[in-house]
């Protein structure tokens, strides 16, 4: 009788290793994701890992290789089963996450690792290996998954105070000018609501007319609005850091002419990294939404360029009709600037007020 059991525990060990060992990876599904799509610099994100077993027999080991993309960091340890660490001796260094599961039947798992971004940019997760293990442990197969997941990290916000401070009258001239052209009295009509007028310039009483939100038109002789260029065509040695300061500065510039309810538009020559078109060009608009497209493209923004200062300006000038206010976060004032500004003042006689990073930094 013993005899007979032994046998037949050998038989069925023979019989898993062989099932486990040919269909541990047919029958698995993996994927990999952020928590979110968009994100603040250090704010708490997650590294989602998701483990399917389709089979009916159990995957008895299951070991995954998570590369970071670089410049995440992990911020604590979540469970025995993971072991995270700062340096991967497979993936020629940077943080990793690993571990390993074990999956019965017909189950998933999902693991939540916490993240967080110091830096401004775009970070892609390319590289999620998995390794199915036999009944015994004595062989394991393995293979990568390369589906792409990214996440943009917004810049930092020019310290409050300072900026304020940094600002000075140039906020001041921009709205006296933008009230200078409205003329509320000459109503020329009303148009649909789009979300980018501020709440004052709203009809209820032909929007209940008309069973949607309806905004006044007026007569302008331009319109109340302002528009904020990013310039990124630059040489020098301090290139990207005055860059960086450039895309803290348009951020915090934005958001104060959120507060004020100036409707701003906004434009860069910096190559937006993973957008579905090169050129940025926002028409004037205010809310959630609108900031939240700005900082997007200012996270994915690299220190290169799609077109000159100059003919941004013009694409941006012309396509809003001339005769707008400028606000120019350039790197310096180079011959780059002067050609902006006698562009702007002469050509189109436009009102530009600017802030350079290189003065910025020398304060």
């Amino acid at each position: 009788m013993i005899l007979a059991a032994l046998i037949l525990a050998l038989i069925m060990i023979a019989l898993l290793q062989r099932e486990t060992a040919a269909r541990g990876l047919k029958s698995l599904r993996e994927e990999h994701d952020f928590s979110e799509r968009v994100t603040e610099p250090l704010s708490p994100v997650e590294l989602i890992l998701r483990f399917s077993n389709r089979s009916r027999l159990p995957i008895p080991f299951l070991r995954y290789e998570e590369r970071l993309p670089e410049g995440a960091e992990l911020t604590e340890q979540t469970g025995a089963e993971r072991n995270h660490g700062g340096a991967d001796p497979n993936h020629r260094g940077g943080a990793y996450a690993s571990g390993t599961l074990w999956l019965g039947p017909r189950k998933s798992r999902e693991l939540h690792i916490p993240l967080r971004f110091e830096k401004r940019g775009r970070y892609l997760l390319s590289d999620l290996k998995v390794y199915c293990g036999d009944f015994l442990g004595l062989t394991e197969e393995g293979r990568r998954l390369e589906t792409l997941r990214e996440i943009v990290v917004f810049p930092q916000a020019y310290p409050q105070g300072d900026w304020e401070k940094l600002l000075g009258d140039h906020l001041g001239d921009v709205s006296v000018r933008r009230f200078i052209f409205e003329d509320p009295v000459l109503t020329l009509g009303f148009r649909e609501y789009t979300g980018r007028e501020p709440m004052k310039m709203i009809s209820w009483t032909r929007s209940a007319q008309n069973n949607a939100l309806m905004v006044k038109q007026y007569d302008y002789t331009t319109d109340p609005s302002v528009t904020v260029m990013l310039n990124a065509e630059y040489e020098g040695d301090d290139k990207e850091d005055l860059f960086e300061l450039c895309c803290r500065l348009a951020r915090s510039l934005c958001r104060q002419l959120e507060q004020q309810g100036i409707p701003y538009g906004f434009a860069m020559n910096a190559f937006p990294q993973g957008a579905h078109h090169p050129a940025c060009f926002l028409p004037p608009g205010l809310g959630q939404w609108h900031f939240l497209t700005v900082l997007e493209y200012l996270g994915r923004a690299l220190p290169e360029t799609v077109c000159s200062c100059r003919e941004m300006l013009q694409k941006s000038l012309e396509g809003q009709g001339g005769g707008k206010g400028v606000f120019l976060i350039t790197p310096a004032r180079d011959e780059v600037y002067r050609q902006a500004e006698q562009l702007a003042r002469g050509s189109y006689g436009c009102f530009m007020s600017s802030l350079t990073a290189r003065e910025v930094k020398a304060e």
